[in-house]
């Protein structure tokens, strides 16, 4: 578990990310990036505190667009609004 910096190139530009690196309970290794390295502290913290609790859960390696729906429609609001336009617009590129 870490949290560090990774200097990427983006069209010529140095851009620079901070990574939350952690395993799950499974030994399933999972990496965030994040723009400040206080965001990625605090959900490396918040994920160590949940794994060691017992109360970490992951999304599938396997899930597809079609299944990001589905989670979507269990949710309210506007992040539920917000998930179903991106699926929407993956879904109408084909």
């Amino acid at each position: 578990m870490s949290v560090r910096e990774k200097i990427v190139m983006t069209d010529g530009e140095p851009v620079t990310w901070w990574l939350a690196d952690y395993s799950d309970g499974a030994g399933r290794r999972h990496q965030r990036r994040f723009k400040t390295k206080k965001e990625a502290a605090a959900v490396h913290d918040q994920m160590k505190t949940a794994i060691r609790a017992g109360t970490h859960v992951s999304l599938p390696a396997d899930l597809t667009v079609a299944g990001a729906h589905l989670l979507a429609e269990g949710m309210e609001g506007s992040e539920r609004q917000a998930r179903l336009r991106v699926f929407h617009t993956h879904r109408d590129r084909r």
